[in-house]
């Protein structure tokens, strides 16, 4: 491997460089997902949900998973989704527009 497009190394790749770290410092693309719920969710029915996927993802079997595919599981609050969703959504919407994409 040439390098990893994270901003930090791989956990399975340690010795692995970023592309960072190859000499384009403002590079970083990732693959991530959540766990969602319809808007209107009550949110005790959204705490319940974050506090189980959180265990999830504290448990040897599923972190081990996760990791065995280069994945990284985080965890965390329900506004750390939607942090990301809007840090990424000006750049995908960018890409989208500049590639002339459209939905049908």
């Amino acid at each position: 491997a040439l390098a990893v497009t994270t901003k930090t190394r791989a956990a399975s790749n340690p010795d692995v460089p970023t592309v960072a770290e190859q000499g384009y410092p403002d590079y970083e693309q990732s693959a991530w997902s959540a766990l969602v719920a319809p808007a209107g969710t009550p949110a005790p029915v959204i705490a319940r949900l974050n506090t189980a996927m959180n265990q999830a993802l504290r448990s040897d079997n599923v972190s081990k998973e996760l990791r065995s595919r280069s994945q990284e599981p985080l965890g965390g609050a329900p506004q750390d989704v939607q942090t990301q969703i809007r840090k990424e959504l000006p750049k995908w919407e960018g890409i989208i527009k500049a590639a002339g994409t459209t939905l049908d």
